[in-house]
């Protein structure tokens, strides 16, 4: 994954919006355990919903965006494996808005 994020800051750079500049700047120097923390959600069900009531719990979040074959490397049947989990495993653990 740090190596998608530095190659996503690559094809990004140049961009004339300073926000987003400053973005990719700090990608380019994130460790594994920054991208873990502050970036991405992954593991088993429990793990995953475990993590997004934290992230609700902090940040208030009551959406996610999934990302279910980061970078392209799965095969279809791991991705739709992943979603049917995201469905039917996380889905139902996480807390309605309030």
């Amino acid at each position: 994954m740090a190596g998608w994020y530095r190659k996503l800051a690559d094809q990004l750079e140049g961009v004339a919006n300073a926000t987003r500049r400053a973005e990719i700047e700090a990608s380019q120097c994130m460790t594994c355990a920054d991208i873990m923390r502050d970036k991405v959600v992954i593991g088993g069900p429990e793990t995953v919903a475990a993590r997004l009531l934290e992230l609700q719990d902090l940040l208030g979040i009551d959406g996610i965006l999934a990302e279910l074959n980061f970078g392209g490397l799965l095969p279809p049947d791991r991705m739709m494996r992943s979603l049917q989990l995201l469905c039917e495993d996380v889905r139902p653990r996480i807390r309605p808005r309030a």
